[in-house]
């Protein structure tokens, strides 16, 4: 975990993600304190059948561990989306992008001081493109 300017607290998982891992994270990671907890979730690849499932579970699991708001990164993750929305996160609350770039043009104007963001995705989903964009903020 690194800070940035704002007091905003970067939680980098971009290399890889598995539904026990997303789970296990977005978890832990809810108890902290933070202005808002930013949940930026990109698809998780080769799960396989149950993949759909998988990424439904995973939004659900973030609106129930509480985090204010979820940034769905890729195809799949629209499933996240979808699953955090059933579970009682507002609309409102839930940003879909295409692919990584697309979120990482539109992160600086989501997330405010004092956010903690956790950034988490396969490593095919280019997650590391939203961490950096983050790391600028406050050096343009």
């Amino acid at each position: 975990m690194f800070e940035i300017s704002g007091g905003i607290r970067i939680y980098d998982d971009s290399y890889n993600s598995n539904p026990h891992a997303l789970e296990t994270a977005l978890k832990s990671l809810a108890a902290l304190p933070a202005a808002r907890k930013v949940a930026v979730l990109a698809d998780m690849l080769e799960l396989g059948a149950e993949e759909k499932e998988f990424h439904r579970q995973a939004g659900e699991a973030a609106a129930r561990a509480g985090w204010d708001v979820l940034v769905a990164v890729g195809p799949l993750a629209g499933l996240i989306a979808e699953g955090a929305a059933a579970a009682g996160m507002s609309a409102a609350a839930i940003h879909r992008f295409p692919d990584a770039a697309a979120a990482a043009a539109v992160i600086p104007h989501l997330v405010r001081d004092g956010d903690l963001v956790l950034v988490k995705g396969s490593r095919g989903m280019r997650t590391e493109t939203i961490v950096d964009k983050l790391k600028a903020i406050g050096k343009e």
